[in-house]
């Protein structure tokens, strides 16, 4: 039985011609050491097979001399970059989305051709963008009733598989699905559909792709952007994406909106791409950066001038909103909340570094991801705290499914 908990056909585009998104944001200038907490029975911690869980901030040993300068919680596995361009991953590997053999309670070094810029995680895949522009994916997604596979040839990828050769500058995963944006500003989305979370696929053809099959939803497509809009970045939360286009201009979402958590206003899921009106904030008189998004299992994140908004379900106090259960609709702002510079969800949780390098959690405490006093949910923004914390920046953080990953100066 298997020890995991269940918790390229192109597309022409219009004739217009696209203005090229670059690269250049993923020559991070992070650069530390990883830190990780929570529960690690799967070896996601990467402290070795007897440690089970730690309610604070611990150092990867097996990594310490070397500098981290991304790293992404899986739903129970990590996966971390190096200022060297290679990736170490750990935890569970039942399904392959580790991309190597051996320890899985240690890091390991995978085995590639190559420098990677970005990194993305979901509950059983990784995903790797290459210097190169092509994109490598290893693990599997799966849907309600089991694995649907990692491409429409492969089952279950034990070994980074390519999935596009060439062009791709940014790649971000869900629970279950990836999107990537291409160079010339298209979108592409390939994985399980059932939620909406590809953005292109109605609902007639959402499970397994109905009579078009798994290749329907396995194989990347683009998505079609209302008035051909370029998009510039992407971000999956664990069943929806949000799509930002032209640097910043708009954004548009797409997926499972239960409780809002797509910030439209209303609770009803979205296959295609959807404009999300509230957006600017009108409390922010400037752009003063592009809008960074993550998304938990059922509520978003918002970061946006260095504030930070939330949205979606709010039991275990995961928006940071206060006591109250009743889902929030519309991206409201979380209070006490200034000069953030990076922020990240687990599946009940929400996590912040500010840039003084101070962090702050809230959400479910059960999992004990958020570093704080017990195990008790924390309903709004509170710093974490860890012997290994007190005296440094924390630069970067990463919230999975029952873990938390830092990068610490």
């Amino acid at each position: 039985m298997s020890k995991r908990k269940h918790s390229l056909s192109s597309q022409s585009g219009p004739s217009a011609k696209k203005p090229r998104v670059s690269l250049q944001r993923f020559t991070s200038r992070t650069e530390g050491t990883l830190l990780t907490l929570g529960q690690g029975d799967m070896g996601q911690l990467g402290l070795g097979e007897d440690i089970m869980e730690r309610r604070r901030p611990a150092i990867v040993r097996e990594l310490e001399d070397i500098p981290i300068k991304q790293v992404v919680c899986g739903g129970m596995h990590t996966v971390a970059l190096t200022t060297e361009g290679k990736v170490y991953t750990f935890g569970c590997n039942d399904e392959g989305a580790l991309g190597r053999t051996g320890d899985e309670a240690l890091p390991g070094l995978v085995d590639l051709k190559g420098d990677v810029v970005q990194i993305s995680a979901g509950d059983s895949h990784t995903g790797l963008l290459m210097a190169d522009g092509s994109l490598l994916a290893c693990g599997t997604f799966r849907d309600g009733n089991g694995i649907i596979g990692l491409t429409a040839d492969t089952k279950k990828a034990t070994v980074p598989t390519v999935i596009f050769p060439a062009d791709c500058v940014r790649v971000s995963s869900g629970s279950d699905h990836m999107a990537v944006v291409k160079a010339d500003g298209t979108l592409w989305t390939f994985g399980n559909a059932e939620q909406g979370q590809l953005g292109r696929v109605p609902t007639c053809f959402s499970m397994r792709g109905g009579r078009r099959g798994l290749k329907f939803l396995l194989e990347p497509h683009r998505v079609e952007m209302p008035r051909h809009r370029t998009v510039t970045d992407v971000y999956c939360g664990s069943f929806h994406t949000f799509a930002v286009v032209e640097h910043g201009t708009e954004v548009y979402v797409f997926g499972l909106n239960n409780y809002g958590q797509l910030g439209l206003g209303d609770v009803e899921m979205r296959n295609m791409p959807c404009r999300l009106e509230n957006f600017p904030p009108a409390d922010v008189s400037a752009k003063e950066h592009e809008p960074q998004f993550s998304g938990g299992q059922h509520h978003s994140l918002m970061l946006y001038g260095g504030r930070v908004y939330a949205f979606g379900r709010s039991d275990y106090g995961r928006l940071g909103l206060g006591g109250s259960d009743v889902e929030v609709t519309e991206m409201t702002q979380v209070p006490g909340l200034s000069n953030v510079s990076h922020l990240t969800t687990g599946s009940a949780v929400s996590l912040c570094c500010d840039a003084d390098g101070k962090s702050l959690s809230w959400g479910m405490g059960t999992n004990n991801q958020l570093a704080s006093e017990g195990e008790d949910d924390v309903d709004c923004p509170t710093a974490m705290i860890g012997k290994q914390i007190e005296s440094r920046r924390v630069l970067a953080i990463s919230g999975g499914g029952q873990h938390t990953a830092l990068i610490v100066e």
